[in-house]
C-alpha cells in the first residue's frame, strides 16, 4: 500500500507453490506493470478512476499451472499485463 507509487513486477522466475495466488496492490497514484510467465492465467480486478484495467489477460498458452489473482485499487493508474 502507498500513496503515490506503482509496481513493477517481473514475476516470470517466481514459483507459485499454490494454484491460486492473490496479490493486492493499493495506491492513491499509481499503476501496475506486471510480467509473468507462460503457464500463468491471470485474472485482473478492482478500481481505477483515472487509468485502464484489463478485462483479462487471455488465456495462457497450453495448460495454466496457476492463476494469478490481481486486485489493483488507485484513483490514477492502469494496469499493464505480459507474458514472457
Amino acid at each position: 500500500m502507498t500513496l503515490v507509487g506503482g509496481i513493477n513486477a517481473d514475476l516470470t522466475e517466481a514459483t507459485f507453490d499454490a494454484p491460486d495466488v492473490v496479490l493486492t496492490k493499493i495506491s492513491l497514484v499509481g499503476g501496475v506493470s506486471l510480467t509473468v510467465p507462460e503457464g500463468v492465467a491471470v485474472n485482473p480486478s478492482g478500481f481505477t478512476l483515472f487509468g485502464g484495467n484489463p478485462s483479462a489477460s487471455g488465456p495462457p498458452p497450453g495448460e495454466a499451472v496457476a492463476t494469478l489473482h490481481l486486485r489493483a485499487f488507485a484513483l490514477v493508474g492502469g494496469v499493464s499485463i505480459k507474458r514472457r
